[in-house]
């Protein structure tokens, strides 16, 4: 159904019953409304946004839940398993998923958590790092701060490329 459909039967029938009721129908003249957009269109902006607020947005988005996954993923695992036996191919994955992006880790310890975290790429970040950080049983206290400094470094090139490209347009 087109607009000028719908203001049409609004200002028919149906449009008095409203009116009846104490509803006030809009008024639009959609011919002179098209000609006025034609004349002087208005352009809406869907762009990258403000920096200084997507930044911190993100960088806590994605902080906030790398310490309980640190902490408690196991133990939820551990119940998955126990109670809902029909996601064991789910936890398998995941375990899996955990052993082998910590392999790439284990080397480095904390600066290879925070370089694993910073790559922007899929499969890697913030959550996938502290599900290693986990299984590879790192302490909260030294896996938050290589999580957090890869959060920085991805946001800050995600930022950008976002923010630098997209003003080149």
């Amino acid at each position: 159904m087109k607009l000028a459909d719908i203001m049409a039967d609004m200002k028919g029938e149906m449009g008095q019953e409203w009116e009846k009721k104490g509803f006030q129908m809009p008024k639009f003249d959609i011919g002179a409304l098209k000609a006025r957009t034609h004349k002087a269109p208005v352009w809406v902006h869907f762009g990258a946004g403000n920096l200084f607020r997507a930044f911190p947005a993100a960088v806590l988005g994605n902080l906030i839940p790398a310490p309980f996954i640190i902490v408690y993923i196991r133990r939820i695992f551990e119940l998955m398993r126990k109670y809902l036996p029909s996601l064991n191919g789910l936890v398998d994955k995941l375990e899996k998923k955990a052993h082998l992006k910590g392999q790439k880790v284990t080397k480095y310890k904390y600066l290879g958590l925070a370089v694993f975290v910073a790559i922007p790429l899929p499969g890697t970040g913030a959550w996938t790092g502290s599900l290693a950080a986990a299984f590879l049983d790192m302490p909260l206290r030294k896996a938050l701060p290589s999580i957090f400094a890869g959060i920085l470094v991805a946001g800050a090139a995600i930022s950008v490329l976002t923010f630098g490209v997209a003003s080149l347009f």
